[in-house]
């Protein structure tokens, strides 16, 4: 399925969305992208867990891909026939974002970092000049690593896999969005916290989703001009 979005300026990216994945982008409407400065991570996660819990009970759809998965029930009507507490919700938002239950989530000092998460989101929308315009103010910021468990650079993110739901989203201008990461010094080389440590090209090779938007192959060229 493509999207296309916008950015402030009006510009139109295309994206490729996975059903589900879209599913869980229209459940937490309003929520995703919305980033205040010196709000916890806990604070962010806990209007996440509160969403998903509304979601259950109006019987949305898209709770499936997170709920599905972090209680292995992937039967929608099973789903909704289960008593689900803030308390389910809260641990399926912890470990869609790399936690392994909500006590992690409560000890977590970290605050949520407005611009990585901004930067994350405009590089998924495909937005590649605003990529441009943050590496050329400061360079080290394709070394920079998310605050959640999984440390994922944004090169990770072009993964597609292994790290939020809502973010497993392919930019059709993947390849270009990659190049420009590599050329300006992400280390390909570097593993995120996702199952048992992935680089960015072993969680795109080993996601559907760049297959599916068409891209792989371009990728996977990119990469070449760039060996380890």
């Amino acid at each position: 399925m493509m999207r296309k979005f916008k950015t402030s300026d009006e510009a139109i990216f295309k994206i490729h969305v996975d059903p589900e994945v879209k599913g869980v982008i229209e459940l937490f409407d309003g929520l995703l992208g919305h980033y205040d400065s010196g709000q916890s991570i806990q604070q962010y996660l806990e209007q996440l867990a509160e969403r998903l819990l509304a979601g259950h009970a109006r019987r949305d759809s898209g709770i499936k891909f997170i709920v599905g998965q972090k209680l292995q029930e992937y039967d929608l009507e099973a789903l909704f026939a289960l008593k689900f507490t803030l308390d389910d919700a809260r641990f399926c938002i912890a470990k869609e974002h790399g936690y392994k239950n909500w006590q992690e989530v409560a000890l977590e000092k970290n605050n949520v970092d407005p611009t990585f998460e901004s930067l994350v989101d405009s590089m998924l929308a495909g937005d590649i000049d605003t990529i441009k315009d943050a590496v050329s103010r400061d360079p080290n910021i394709v070394h920079q690593r998310s605050s959640y468990p999984h440390r994922a650079t944004l090169l990770h993110y072009t993964g597609s896999n292994g790290v939020e739901g809502y973010r497993q989203v392919v930019p059709l201008n993947l390849a270009e969005i990659v190049d420009f990461l590599l050329e300006a010094g992400a280390d390909q080389a570097l593993k995120a916290n996702v199952y048992g440590g992935c680089t960015a090209r072993e969680l795109m090779e080993t996601s559907k989703h760049p297959y599916e938007a068409g891209v792989i192959k371009k990728v996977q060229m990119t990469y070449k001009k760039y060996p380890t």
